[in-house]
Formats: C-alpha cells, structure tokens, sequence
C-alpha cells in the first residue's frame, strides 16, 4: 500500500496521512493540495465512493436518529433513507478503516482528512509539527496498540465525557479531552486497533459521524479531542456534496401547518358546494 508518511525531525515516521475527495470534485481537490503545501503536509489523495459503490452489508440505507435526537434538540427523531452522499462518505472513511487494519505495526496512526477540510497553524507551529504533539501526548496517555483510541483534531463536540483536561505543553499550549459525543468527520487520527473496533460493528448504521459516536457513548471507541481545534471543516452542513439527512422541528411544524390550511380549504370547499345544492 502506498502512503506517504511525515516524519519528525529525527526521520521517524509518525504518522500517514490520506484525505478523501471526490472526482469529480477537481475544485476541491487544487484548493486542499495548496493547504497541504502551506502547511506542509504529505497525503495521499483517496478517491472517495460513491453511494452506488458501497454495499449494503458495509453501510445501512437507512437510520434512526432517535439516539442523534437526544443530542441535537432542534430534530425530530425519526426514520430515514440515507442519502447517496451519506452513504459514499461511509464507505469511504469505512475503506480507509480497513487499511489502516491491515498495518503491521499496531503503533503506526492515520491522519484521515476530508478534502474540506482547513488545517491551521499556532503560534508559527504548522499543522504537521501540531499533529505529531497530539499523537505523542495521547500515546502517552493510552495504549493504543490495544485500546480503540481516535484523536480528533477538529470537529464539533456535543458533550464532553467529563471536565478533565490534560494539558500538552507548548508553546501553543495545546489540550486533550474525552468526548462523549460529537459530529463531524473531517479530521481525526486512527489507530489500528480503533479501526478493528470499528469495522467490528458494521454495517454502519447511521451516518458517519453518528456512527462512531454510538460506540464512543457505548464505550466501545475512546474519542480524544485536541483543543484548541488543529482543523475545521469548511461550510460542514451547506455547500458540499452530502445531503444531510434530518427533520427539524421547524419543519414538522411548516408541514403540520401546510395540513391545516389544506384540511381548512377542503372544509371551506365542502361547505360552500354544501350550501349552493
């Protein structure tokens, strides 16, 4: 398998990187290859799959958001057919699990990022060089040769397991920090043996974030987050290639009231022909 490693200043590999885009996405894919540029940063680009292309036994076609519901109070849970988008984003992050499984040396992490993704500096540390201190700190803090540990080194935390913090020392002075729950997929570090355990639970069930964020609140995943947030996704619920599948409240209500002036006007009908005959 080909990779492209960075390495410390020591020229010990530390990581492999891979970012995930899209074909037809030529746009996306010359903006994220100038951020790795500035940034420094060797990836592979991964060409990402398509809904069509994965199978059902990889990825579900559809999902309950009960469990997402309980966090994200503005939707309705309910049932859903996973879009195309949903269900390619999975089966690609679910291919790059299974490379990552496959390694023989347990200790060797990959940095998955989507082509969205910005990547940032601190205090004049690029993004690699950041990167390479989060992976060191959290090895330090786990065994993640046979612990399911993923680092996120940017996403959106729902809630947080508890309050403790372990401080990385900097400068920046940077933070590690359990999360129970949380969304967004565009940039976190796997191990091995958290790729096993995810690919031990498929089909996925929900999309990819929701997913994994099950068996982090089951206890089954580790999800460590850096803070302050190493990337960001660009526009992660707009403009892009996923249609995100959700009923929000505000919606239920527009239908219910769509129903009442319909059932209103069937009514105004029905007594108007009632009262010419």
């Amino acid at each position: 398998m080909e990779v492209d490693s960075e390495t410390s200043d020591a020229g010990v590999p530390t990581f492999d990187a891979a970012y995930i885009n899209l074909t037809k996405r030529e746009d996306r894919k010359k903006r994220f290859q100038a951020e790795m540029k500035a940034q420094g940063l060797k990836a592979r680009r991964f060409a990402a799959k398509t809904g069509d292309e994965v199978k059902d036994s990889h990825v579900a076609r559809v999902w309950h958001s009960r469990l997402n519901c309980l966090y994200d109070k503005k939707t309705v849970a309910a049932e859903h057919v996973m879009s195309k988008g949903e269900r390619g984003c999975s089966g690609s992050h679910l291919a790059l699990w299974k490379q990552c499984a496959k390694r023989d040396d347990p200790t060797m992490p990959l940095l998955i990022l989507e082509d969205d993704a910005t990547l940032w500096d601190r205090s004049g540390v690029h993004f690699p060089e950041l990167v390479r201190r989060m992976i060191a700190a959290t090895e330090q803090l786990y065994d993640v040769e046979k612990e399911p540990v993923m680092l996120y080194v940017g996403c959106e935390v729902v809630s947080w397991r508890d309050s403790r913090r372990v401080v990385v020392e900097g400068p920046p002075v940077m933070k590690l920090r359990e999360a129970e729950y949380l969304w967004q997929t565009s940039s976190y570090i796997i191990w091995p043996a958290a790729a096993r355990e995810l690919l031990s639970h498929l089909p996925i069930d929900s999309p990819t974030d929701c997913y994994i964020s099950k068996l982090v609140l089951e206890g089954r995943i580790t999800a460590v987050v850096a803070t302050p947030a190493l990337a960001e996704q660009r526009d992660p619920y707009a403009k892009g290639d996923i249609k995100h599948t959700n009923i929000y409240h505000w919606q239920e209500e527009k239908a219910e009231k769509a129903k009442a002036v319909e059932k209103a006007k069937i009514a105004a009908a029905a007594s108007s022909s009632g009262g010419m005959s």
